[in-house]
């Protein structure tokens, strides 16, 4: 027995055995993975209450655009390289696709340090929020943290290694609450505790993958890189920096428009309110939706490869992601204000309707996760281009005009749901249609 089979779970162990199933072998993988994000997800929950009773909202707002520049180009920053590391036969050449995901970052790194430098102050000022302005120069850092922990986890789920993906996640959320929760109680309403528990939950999160992860699925025999191997696999995958990378960035600009557009409108208070039932509701669907989308990503990657079909195991996927989401949703948009009066104190009730008016959005955003890896294994990036690009312009341009009839925040949201909610269906379709389309091609 190899050591990679040594260390699997329980469950990986037993559905092991049904090698006729690749169904079940499918499902066990996204249970694994999935079980460290709900696990974090239940200590993120659980400090939420005492994190809001321990920094202001508009602490929240300034460290909510502090993640987001984070979040936006830490998502991009290896030109969505990383991506294709799961995707060579050859471990060698995904060696080197990820050599150049690193080199790619840390030319990232550099740049956003310079543009900080340069415009720092104008940005801090274009916000409305004076307050970022110390904590900019911190950014490079993050977006350096950031990239490389996605570098990392896309290693090991070319290893699957689901179970470590799944343990760096757990450790991530309980040093990041911890950290915050400490500073919060020791030195008051302040965004360095924010920021240092991000920081320090990212860190240990990326120690751990390169201590366990290389120490036993790592590079040995894997030669020293070469650089014209280095230019073959750019060049064999440039499709991900050519549309992957601006499809990924389109998608997080979507989803923290918002925090830079009411922050500009209505300054950090609004940001605050909004980053809460961002976090309460967005994040911890878009990790499980993410779960399974990864598992899936490299389970349809693998199938295409081999000739086999890809249909089946996408209809049955985003089955699952309905059934699981739509209870929770309907919950939220009935009882939103008064759940987060409860559970995060009077003060923000306000958050609870922001989720309300924003839960249709993030419905879609929660099934439509292996609708984006359809994109990418077959290779349909332009496509998803061309919808990301308008659902983006239609979004900021909804959103303006809204405010400019009226100064209403709920309002504001509501439009920009309405045009996502409509961007959101039509990438559906058309993932859905690509996948129909190559199982009638083979």
């Amino acid at each position: 027995m190899s050591q990679f089979e040594k260390r699997q779970s329980l469950i990986g162990r037993l559905l092991s055995k049904s090698r006729n199933s690749r169904h079940y072998d499918f499902i066990g993988s996204t249970v694994a993975l999935m079980r460290g994000n709900i696990v974090a997800q239940i200590i993120i929950m659980c400090a939420a209450p005492i994190l809001t009773r321990l920094f202001e909202p508009s602490m929240f707002g300034i460290f909510a655009l502090f993640s987001a520049f984070v979040a936006i180009v830490a998502r991009v920053g290896s030109l969505c390289y990383e991506r294709a590391i799961v995707l060579p036969k050859d471990r060698n050449a995904a060696f080197h696709v990820l050599v150049l995901s690193v080199v790619v970052l840390f030319m990232t790194v550099i740049i956003s340090a310079i543009v900080i430098l340069i415009f720092g102050v104008n940005i801090a000022e274009q916000l409305r929020s004076p307050g970022l302005y110390e904590w900019l120069y911190l950014i490079p850092v993050g977006i350096g943290l950031t990239g490389s922990v996605d570098i990392q986890r896309n290693w090991a789920l070319r290893q699957k290694q689901f179970a470590l993906m799944s343990r760096a996640r757990i450790l991530d959320a309980v040093t990041s609450t911890s950290i915050k929760i400490i500073t919060g109680v020791l030195l008051g309403s302040w965004v360095g505790g924010l920021v240092l528990g991000m920081f320090t939950g990212i860190g240990i999160s990326l120690v751990m993958f390169l201590l366990l992860l290389h120490s036993n699925y790592g590079w040995q025999p894997v030669s020293k890189p070469r650089y014209s191997e280095l230019l073959r696999v750019a060049k064999a995958y440039r499709s991900f920096p050519l549309y992957a990378s601006w499809n990924a960035l389109l998608n997080s600009l979507s989803a923290y428009m918002m925090v830079f557009l009411l922050s500009i409108l209505f300054g950090p208070v609004v940001v605050g309110l909004y980053s809460l039932s961002n976090r309460v509701v967005q994040q911890p669907i878009l990790m499980l939706s993410q779960s399974v989308a990864s598992v899936y990503f490299q389970k349809s990657a693998e199938q295409v490869s081999n000739g086999r079909s890809a249909l089946y195991g996408y209809k049955k996927v985003i089955s699952v992601l309905i059934s699981l989401g739509i209870l929770p949703f309907i919950i939220i948009i009935l009882f939103g204000y008064k759940i987060f009066g409860i559970m995060f104190g009077p003060r923000w009730e306000t958050a609870g309707l922001y989720a309300q008016i924003l839960s249709p959005w993030f419905f879609v955003m929660f099934i439509s996760g292996p609708a984006n890896v359809v994109f990418e294994v077959y290779q349909k990036q332009k496509l998803k281009l061309v919808i990301n690009v308008m659902g983006t312009f239609l979004s900021v341009i909804a959103v303006n005009l809204t405010y400019w009839v009226t100064d209403s925040v709920s309002i504001v949201l509501s439009s920009f749901t309405l045009v996502n909610v409509i961007a959101g269906i039509i990438l559906l379709l058309a993932a859905t249609k690509i996948v129909r389309g190559n199982e009638q091609s083979g």
